[in-house]
């Protein structure tokens, strides 16, 4: 993986990725249901409805969830702009984190995102204002 990202948020995609994160069910804080990926991804109360507006929807003939069509959707070299749902992704993937990990010592991570949003922010799109 070549992006650039804190050995954290590194670690939380790749966990992702190969099916360790959530882990182990354990009570969600929620208190609805177990730390399951369906749950987490469908209908945890505890993640804001804004975080889903602001990652890529997936096509409606894929069976991607909501947080893997993102990683999907990241570009594959180091130079690419930082895109505009890396920030949010990395705090979801945080989020997990810590409802499956709730004795781990997250108050030393940086913050989610911050090291690619960092060194090369996403690109804003320019408002002509001269008519």
């Amino acid at each position: 993986m070549y992006l650039p990202a804190s050995r954290s948020d590194r670690s939380r995609l790749v966990r992702w990725r190969m099916g360790w994160l959530p882990g182990k069910p354990k009570s969600c804080p929620c208190g609805l249901d177990h730390t399951s990926r369906r749950h987490l991804t469908t209908d945890c109360p505890k993640i804001s409805f804004d975080t889903w507006l602001n990652l890529p929807l997936a096509p409606m003939e894929t069976n991607l969830t909501r947080v893997d069509h993102p990683l999907n959707d990241l570009p594959t070299s180091a130079s690419a702009t930082c895109p505009s749902y890396w920030v949010t992704l990395c705090r979801l993937l945080w989020t997990y984190d810590t409802f499956c990990n709730p004795e781990g010592d997250h108050s030393t991570d940086p913050d989610p995102g911050a090291v690619w949003l960092h060194l090369n922010p996403p690109a804003v799109p320019s408002i002509d204002l001269h008519c």
